[in-house]
């Protein structure tokens, strides 16, 4: 029941605390904000170490793993690093609890890796984070244009086959523009996808922001949100592409999204779509 905050400009993670006790190695009392990981200097360093002696970079998101784990998109240093909630091996790695590791992409900022370890991939600007049903650490490759996945187990997800560790892209072809619904989601184009989410039927749901859209690439053949979909396909749920946003309610395939900026799932699996106003 705790907030977990990205403060992406004081480069740290901070945590509100919903009741007393002891989280992340720290004593916390009910009602109090603590930092969790960074030292508030803008660099990157401390692997292996204290989380709260570790530099981040303009995080970006985070989110919580089945284990306890915290998962950190530290998007300026283009890496993916996880604060161990308990000593044990997640993502391939030995952690100690309390110590901050990075599990995805070397530091450089560009594209590539995909089909080989994590930490070798290189990517850029990684924004939101997200934890499928399978364990998966999905997010938001924004400046890629790319929505990419390391895999937490070896089997087929979202269509593509993976191997435990390695990272994969599910979504996008890198290039910036829209393009590609009802077809493939690797070979669609996205526009600065800022946000990813898991809804209850195990599908990914993008937040294609500069596109003003709101897009899901399906995991298994079905219907949801009223359109039949199949497997690793990627189709259109929200937003008809225009920045004006419309009032009145209707299809929401018909409404106009100011740059989607954030997408949740609440309990009875309806989206919720956070957008940034647009002309009226």
């Amino acid at each position: 029941g705790n907030v977990l905050i990205a403060d992406a400009s004081n480069n740290r993670i901070r945590m509100l605390a919903a009741t007393t006790g002891t989280f992340y190695g720290q004593a916390m009392t009910a009602g109090d904000i603590y930092t969790v990981a960074g030292n508030g200097v803008p660099a990157y360093s401390g692997n292996g170490g204290r989380a709260t002696a570790a530099a981040l970079c303009a995080p970006g998101g985070v989110v919580t793993d089945d284990s306890g784990n915290l998962i950190i998109a530290d998007s300026f240093n283009s890496r993916i690093r996880v604060l161990a909630g308990a000593t044990g091996t997640f993502y391939g790695r030995a952690m100690t609890a309390g110590n901050i590791y990075t599990v995805a992409g070397n530091g450089t900022f560009g594209y590539g890796g995909d089909g080989r370890p994590a930490r070798a991939a290189i990517l850029n600007d990684p924004q939101e984070v997200a934890i499928d049903g399978h364990g998966n650490l999905v997010f938001s490759d924004q400046d890629n244009n790319r929505i990419r996945v390391l895999a937490a187990a070896t089997g087929t997800f979202y269509g593509h086959a993976m191997t435990v560790g390695d990272m994969y892209t599910v979504a996008g072809n890198g290039a910036s523009g829209y393009s590609g619904d009802g077809g493939l989601a690797t070979a669609a184009e996205l526009s600065l996808p800022t946000a990813v989410t898991i809804d209850q039927s195990g599908n990914l749901v993008i937040a294609d922001q500069e596109n003003n859209r709101v897009r899901v690439v399906a995991a298994a053949k079905g219907t949801f949100y009223g359109r039949a979909m199949s497997t690793g396909h990627i189709y259109t749920v929200a937003g008809n592409g225009q920045s004006r946003q419309t009032w009145t309610d209707g299809p929401a395939t018909q409404a106009g999204l100011g740059h989607v900026s954030g997408i949740a799932v609440d309990g009875s699996g309806n989206l919720v779509i956070g957008s940034i106003s647009g002309d009226r």
